[in-house]
């Protein structure tokens, strides 16, 4: 029988179908299989990424907690996210949340300061007198545990700065020190350990056992005055963070110590504090120090290690060698007593050394009258002796006449008179005799606005007047030697010398909040303190504008504006509701902290360079918009997660090299002559990177080790000359990359990695003539 021809074909039909179905569904598991060995580790990689930079603001965030509770005393929670998770996938596997290790642990050697004896202050000197003097100290850091991003840094917080640590001991500064800043030396004594690992945030809340209270001003004895601490940071790194310091001598690191020589020449202040990381840090009496008599009534001020007053503490009151009684320092850390008798009075603490006593010699004289008592001195004029308020900008030359009355009436006894803070106001002469009714007086000289104690002191009594100074600001200040250091007033700096001169005009406080005179140097000294607005702007527009002090409006903007000289700051600036907007001839905010969240952060050089090297910018829910001649971004931190960022060399080039660049869902748009983001974090990942070297006919671009990421979108790089990727990792799954070299010059691809899976697959570059070094596969014409 012939064979069924219908049953032949209708077979090889079911055959083919069935070898068609093995066949898509092989490239079903070959594309799935792709998909979960390359697409699914490259997002990971991406969250991973994300993650870490968030968790580097993080701990900057802990370090400026950890500041203000230093010198506030105010404790307040950050939390800091040790962990992450991947977006959830229905059909294929993602490796465990990834995790991280936050641990604090004490150094091995402490915090040192030799050489630095008081000025004076002979009470204080007993205790700083040039020895060696340390406090302990520790170090925070956050070591990530990724599963792709295996390059990530560990970071890490001690001695005020915050920085990044790569692999072969390279670093990137996040947050500056605070070490030494000028003529002020900071020292924090960081205590806790702990180890905590997880994927979830820990919650840290630096609490200062004892805040920067005083401050103690030091001079060098028999040597510079040297600083020493240990570290984990290498010497060049140390030197780079210390390279603007005027102070600073020199500088070394060995064996895991910093060593910081400063210049035998200068005066510093120096405040330290005590922070604990986990439970209630505590601090023990140190030394005691006199704060003085009035009348018959005498007090002392226990101190701890840092300089702070001590509550609390048992103090032993004796007269002449005999003990009378035992008091308790009060909040504030002090002991009075009344004593009317002659000989000596002695206040001591628990401990040896002279540092733990102060001794008052007693000798009143006695009234004319030979009753034995001691005569009294009282203040009469003006305010018939009571305390009062000197306008000082109605008075011709800021100086008011004070009175002092013996009593009973002496002739020919010596009255001596001391203020407590002499940036406000000074007493000439500073002592007198009375006159044949028992009357003297003295000159008051208003500095800066304020309230200032003035002691009149003689016959074994005394008084006090507190005078509240205003309205300085409205006049010149009188004739006299220059107040140079660190006044508490801002001023004009006419002769552009940085110190406040005889004839330079002061400015009050009150008027610095919206300041509008574009004829003024300004100057703000940092013990101006904090300008702050709740629902007000800050808005100072002068010739120059030069500040230490911190700016901040929680509602309203913050705007600086130096109409024709630089804009030079390296302090926090905060406008967390609105916007933070600078702009000058030339402007430099390196190290400084802008938040400017809601509303974007503008920074604008109309004439020179604008310098804001390891700077803190934040403005994630919009824009951060930086221009200038020249602009130099290298080691600083910029968010503009949501609106993106724009950094702009007009005439010159832009270094953003070692920087973090985040603007995941906007752009990152960067343009000069030459273009120089070595190193750099950029992530763009939703709508793209573009690095142009093409303004004022162009130059090179220089991406070497950087990480590009605009995985939804372009990555475009435009340059009048070469163009540097090697040891680069470029990623844009979904869009492509393009090199515009603008001329028949080389693109450099040693090391470069390539990650562009729905694109061309490699660099698409332009024009013709470009040579490729290496030739690799990752770049081709495009």
């Amino acid at each position: 029988m012939a064979p069924d021809r219908f049953t032949s074909v209708t077979d090889s039909r079911a055959a083919a179908n069935v070898i068609g179905a093995l066949v898509l569904f092989a490239f079903l598991i070959i594309a799935v299989s792709l998909y979960q060995a390359q697409v699914v580790p490259q997002d990971n990689q991406q969250v991973e990424f994300s993650h870490n930079l968030e968790v580097q603001d993080d701990m900057s965030a802990v370090r400026n907690a950890i500041l203000d509770a230093a010198s506030t005393g105010e404790a307040r929670s950050i939390g800091v996210d040790l962990g992450t998770r991947y977006q959830p996938r229905t059909f294929f596997r993602n490796p465990p949340p990834p995790s991280g290790r936050l641990s604090a642990t004490q150094f091995d050697r402490p915090v040192t300061i030799v050489n630095a004896q008081s000025v004076g202050d002979t009470e204080t000197g007993d205790y700083w007198n040039g020895d060696s003097r340390s406090i302990e100290t520790g170090v925070l850091e956050y070591e990530p545990n990724y599963n792709r991003y295996r390059a990530a840094p560990t970071t890490v917080y001690e001695s005020t700065l915050v920085y990044n640590s790569f692999a072969e001991e390279k670093t990137r500064m996040l947050a500056p020190q605070r070490l030494v800043r000028g003529t002020d030396i900071t020292l924090i004594g960081l205590t806790g350990e702990f180890s905590t690992s997880r994927n979830r945030p820990v919650t840290i809340s630096p609490e200062a056992a004892s805040p920067e209270t005083r401050r103690v001003t030091l001079e060098a004895a028999g040597g510079p005055i040297t600083i020493t601490a240990p570290t984990t940071l290498g010497e060049a790194a140390w030197e780079d963070a210390l390279n603007d310091e005027d102070h600073v001598e020199s500088v070394t690191v060995a064996d895991g110590v910093l060593t910081v020589t400063l210049d035998e020449s200068a005066t510093y202040d120096l405040r330290m504090a005590k922070v604990g990381l986990e439970q209630q840090a505590q601090t023990t009496p140190r030394y005691i120090t006199d704060v003085g008599r009035s009348g018959d009534r005498f007090t002392v001020e226990v101190r701890d290690t840092y300089n702070n007053p001590k509550s609390g503490v048992e103090v032993t009151v004796s007269t002449n060698g005999v003990q009378q009684t035992v008091k308790e320092t009060d909040s504030d850390g002090r002991v009075s007593y009344d004593f009317s008798g002659t000989g000596t009075l002695s206040f001591r603490i628990p401990g040896g050394g002279d540092e733990r006593e102060v001794v008052f010699d007693v000798d009143p004289v006695t009234s004319p009258n030979g009753d034995g008592g001691p005569i009294d001195v009282t203040w009469t004029a003006p305010n018939g002796g009571d305390d009062f308020t000197f306008d000082a900008g109605a008075d011709d030359d800021g100086q008011v006449t004070l009175t002092a009355q013996s009593d009973p009436a002496v002739e020919d006894l010596d009255v001596e008179y001391v203020v407590n803070n002499s940036s406000v106001g000074t007493i000439a002469p500073p002592d007198s005799t009375t006159n044949d009714a028992g009357a003297t007086q003295t000159t008051f000289e208003a500095l800066a606005n304020g309230t200032v104690s003035v002691y009149a002191l003689g016959g074994g009594g005394g008084d006090v007047i507190n005078i509240t100074v205003t309205n300085v600001g409205e006049g010149d200040l009188p004739g006299g030697e220059p107040v140079v250091g660190n006044p508490a007033q801002a001023f004009d700096d006419a002769d552009d010398d940085g110190a406040l001169d005889a004839n330079e005009r002061t400015i009050a406080t009150s008027q610095l909040y919206d300041f509008d005179n574009t004829s003024v140097n300004l100057v703000i000294p940092e013990a101006v303190g904090e300008l702050e607005q709740r629902n007000d702007p800050v808005s100072i527009r002068a010739r120059s504008i030069t500040s230490e002090v911190d700016f901040s409006s929680t509602n309203k903007a913050v705007t600086l504006e130096a109409t024709a000289g630089e804009v030079l700051l390296d302090s926090r600036i905060e406008a967390k509701k609105s916007s933070v907007d600078i702009s000058g001839t030339r402007v430099d905010v390196s190290g400084a902290s802008i938040n400017g969240q809601n509303d974007g952060i503008t920074l604008t050089a109309n004439g020179d360079e604008l310098i804001a090297s390891g700077a803190q910018l934040s403005a994630s829910k919009s824009t951060v918009d930086v221009s200038g001649k020249r602009v130099d971004v290298s080691g600083a931190n910029i968010d503009a997660t949501n609106r993106g960022i724009t950094l702009a060399a007009t005439d010159g080039e832009l270094v953003a090299s070692g920087a973090l660049l985040s603007a995941s869902k906007s752009t990152v748009d960067i343009s000069g002559k030459r273009v120089d983001v070595s190193g750099a974090n950029i992530d763009a990942t939703n709508q793209g990177i573009t690095l142009s070297a093409t303004v004022s006919g162009g130059g090179e671009l220089i991406a070497s080790n950087a990480l590009l990421s605009a995985d939804k979108s372009d990555i475009a790089l435009e340059s009048v000359g070469d163009i540097f990727v090697d040891g680069a990792t470029l990623q844009s799954r979904n869009g492509r990359i393009t090199a515009d070299l603008g001329g028949a010059y080389t693109l450099h691809l040693s090391g470069t990695v390539v990650q562009n899976q729905k694109g061309p697959g490699a660099i698409q570059y332009t024009p013709d003539g470009v040579t490729e070094d290496p030739d690799r596969p990752i770049a081709e014409p495009q």
